[in-house]
């Protein structure tokens, strides 16, 4: 990798600030409080962002490094990485998750806005491992940072032995003993094998329970078997008796259903005769619909006839008229009116007469329909209440007064029954039929007489109208007459439409029941019908009154009522009073048996709701004896894994260790021109040296500055150059030789010239001596403040 340009728009005091850079090592040399430092903190910022907000400025990079003017931090870097060239730019704004980052391939031109780290993706590590590799400071030693270090062995050691960075114990140590954790926690009272331990507990309470609902429903169903075996044999008795007890009032109402089931076959019967082509039985509504669809189609006969006749006038008084006599013609006109008048009262009085027949054959049809069609009283009763009044006189006569009393009130009782029990009166209904008979064909000889009449005050209205026409008739009122007669042609021609139409729905409607070609056949169908339906209802109206009498039953159970009655052995033999205590009996406990099957039901449906399957619960108690089997097999399974893990670890701690070991010791050797034979890098990156002629190691810590300085330069660059195995990292140093003696500067600016032949490495630096060293062997000094 290596960093092309710099351009910062505004970042602490730089403004509008490039730098050019070059590969290998370049020297930025600039006073103190000049930005160099500025610029090392813009590119770490620029790759990886300013961290999290604190309340301290010497660690806030984005509070310190804001502009006092209030300008907006931002700026670019131009690079190179794996072969293609970048231009990362990012404006800083309150935080990093806020600012605008955008990546531009220049070679395809395609710009991306992201809000990832840039830093990890192409450095391949966090900013905690940046500051401690690739980025050194004017003091060569660590900050503390377990994370960051964790990292850096992490990766050393990966390298070291299998040359993959991604590759680390600790991440599989840790993933693994967090996968051992959730199974069983290291207190043991945690873990889904916990879980699951609990759940087999739960389990097994929740099978107690099921087992024990499972006998309680058993003997329940049990008891409820028995119920319905015993109320099954008594119900078999039950119906028996109700039969037997029900005979008794059938034996009072014999007659009654006899006479039922005559009204009914009858009706029946006349039902059959009654019934339309889809099988459904008419009845007065179809009388009166067809009749409506008579009357219809007469209304507009009627206006057809009287167009006709307007027609008939009007033609007439158009046609060329032979001379007459105008006197003659007001005579025959006079002689007309008078007829006309006569007429007139006529039909007058024959409407009277038609409404008085009318009603007086509705006041019969009412009577006839009202009426109960029984005598006054009964012959053969009363007959016997006078016998017996003759013999109260003979007993009074020849055995005294208690004789005569009791047969006086045998006498009264007679005379009471003669009124109430009544037999029907067939000879008055058969009257009453017959004078509705008589007063409905009055009312039709009325009618045919009215329409006779009609037809003549037609006729003479002709005659009067054509003589009128005749004495009016003039050029101006035949045009008037002509446009009358146009008009009076239409509305015959829509009326006679309508007539046909009228005429077809009357047909089609009575043809539901029977054929009919025109209005006359449908009207004498309808006499026959007319009386059928009045017979109809008065049918209907008797069978009402005997079902209530009998109990509401159906013709069917009235026969077999009336069957049952037949049966002398029961008439005569059976105890009724007997039969009806054992009814009872029967009755309360077929209750009593109904009663316990419900609240054993209700039982079995409401107790044993939430209960639940045995068998379900003993299959999931299995598994969850084998998953907790599996699990403790898996925890001892990770736990020899782990122990495994931590043996390899410490090898590889050794294997990776010798590397970084034996490259820093090269590097060391050449900026201490050999002053130290050996040097020891431990785990946590601390070192301890040998002198070359001194036996005995010593800390890095007892060292002087300058040399703790070297030793740190050393293990950072050696750090930064196992990490960069794949592409090579820039290195940044901020004053990093600040601490070094002339000698030591020397040795080290050309020691980083011959370092950086295949690294970039940028070294910020205030000193003039610096400079003057890179000068002498070939570094060009970049002065951009």
């Amino acid at each position: 990798m290596k960093i092309n340009k710099i351009y910062i728009s505004a970042f602490g005091g730089l403004k509008d600030f490039t730098l050019e850079l070059s590969n290998g090592l370049n020297v930025i040399y600039g006073e103190n409080e000049n930005g160099k430092s500025t610029v090392a903190a813009f590119i770490k910022a620029m790759f990886y962002g300013t961290g999290k907000k604190t309340q301290q400025l010497s660690t806030s990079i984005r509070q310190k490094y804001t502009p006092w003017n209030g300008d907006s931090m931002g700026g670019r870097i131009y690079f190179e990485h794996g072969g293609k060239e970048y231009c990362l730019e990012r404006q800083f704004r309150k935080s990093d998750s806020t600012d605008r980052i955008l990546l531009t391939d220049l070679q395809t031109g395609v710009s991306t806005e992201t809000s990832e780290s840039i830093g990890q993706k192409f450095f391949g590590i966090s900013a905690a491992a940046f500051e401690r590799s690739l980025f050194i400071g004017s003091t060569g030693g660590f900050l503390k940072d377990d994370s960051a270090q964790s990292e850096l062995s992490s990766k050393l050691s990966n390298l070291a032995l299998t040359g993959d960075e991604d590759i680390s114990y600790k991440q599989v140590a840790k993933r693994l003993e967090s996968a051992r954790n959730k199974v069983i926690s290291k207190s043991g009272r945690a873990g889904s094998f916990a879980e699951d331990a609990q759940r087999l507990s739960e389990l097994e309470a929740r099978l107690t329970k099921a087992d024990e609902d499972a006998c309680r429903k058993a003997e329940i169903n049990a008891n409820i078997a028995e119920s319905e075996t015993k109320l099954s044999a008594l119900q078999s008795r039950y119906t028996e008796l109700k039969g037997i007890i029900d005979s008794e009032s059938d034996l009072k109402n014999r007659e009654k259903l006899e006479e039922f089931i005559k009204t009914q076959e009858a009706f029946d019967s006349l039902n059959d005769t009654l019934k339309l082509k889809d099988g459904s039985i008419l009845g007065k509504p179809f009388v009166a619909a067809v009749n409506f669809g008579i009357t219809k189609c007469e209304k507009i006969a009627e206006r057809c006839d009287q167009l006709k006749l307007d027609i008939e006038k009007l033609e007439s008084s158009i046609k060329p008229q032979s001379e007459s006599n105008p006197e003659q013609i007001k005579a025959e006109l006079q002689k007309l009116n008078s007829g006309l008048i006569s007429l007139s009262a006529k039909k007058e009085n024959i409407t009277s007469k038609q409404a008085e027949c009318e009603a007086q054959l509705q006041n019969a049809k009412s009577q006839r329909d009202t009426s109960d069609g029984k005598k006054t009283a009964n012959p053969v009763l009363l007959l016997l209440s006078v016998i017996s009044a003759v013999l109260i006189v003979a007993v009074y006569l020849w055995l005294g007064n208690i004789a005569a009393i009791a047969m006086t009130a045998l006498t009264a009782l007679l005379l009471v029954l003669s009124f109430v029990i009544k037999p029907s009166n067939k000879a008055k209904l058969i009257k009453m039929d017959k004078i509705v008979a008589e007063k409905a064909a009055v009312v039709a000889d009325i009618k045919n007489e009215k329409a006779a009449l009609q037809e003549k005050l037609n006729e003479l209205t002709a005659k009067i109208n054509n003589l009128t026409s005749l004495l009016n008739t003039d050029t101006a009122v035949k045009a008037q007459r002509q446009a009358d007669l146009e008009e009076k042609l239409a509305a015959l021609q829509t009326e006679q439409k309508k007539k046909e139409d009228a005429l077809n729905e009357v047909l089609l409607y009575y043809g539901r029941y029977g054929e009919a070609c025109s209005i006359e056949e449908i009207k004498d169908g309808l006499i026959e019908l007319s009386d059928k339906t009045e017979k109809q209802g008065e049918l209907k109206l008797k069978l009402s009154y005997l079902k209530q009498d009998i109990g509401d039953i159906s013709p069917e159970e009235a026969q077999k009522r009336l069957l049952n009655t037949a049966d002398t052995s029961i008439q005569n033999d059976a105890d009724f009073e007997t039969l009806k205590t054992e009814f009872e009996a029967v009755s309360s406990r077929i209750s009593a048996l109904r009663e316990d099957i419900t609240a054993s039901t209700t039982e079995l449906r409401t107790a044993f709701k939430a209960s639940e399957n045995p068998e379900d619960i003993r299959r999931e108690i299995k598994l969850c004896r084998e998953r907790l089997i599996s699990k403790k097999a898996f925890c001892d399974a990770a736990d020899t894994a782990l122990a495994v893990l931590e043996e390899s670890s410490n090898e590889l701690c050794q294997s990776y260790g010798s590397e970084v070991e034996g490259l820093t010791l090269s590097i060391f050797k050449q900026l201490t021109d050999g002053a130290y034979q050996s040097l020891n890098v431990s785990k946590s990156l601390d070192m301890t040296v040998e002198p070359t002629n001194i036996f005995g190691t010593r800390d890095i810590e007892y060292l002087s500055q300058g040399t703790t300085d070297q030793a740190y330069l050393s293990l950072r660059l050696a750090i930064s150059r196992l990490i960069s195995k794949e592409e090579s990292m820039p290195i940044i140093l901020d004053d990093s030789l600040s601490q070094y003696d002339d000698k030591r500067t020397k040795t080290a600016i050309k020691f980083l010239k011959d370092y950086c032949e295949s690294t970039q490495a940028l070294l910020f630096t205030c000193h003039n001596s610096i400079c003057q060293d890179a000068e002498k062997i070939g570094i060009e000094i970049k002065r951009p403040y």
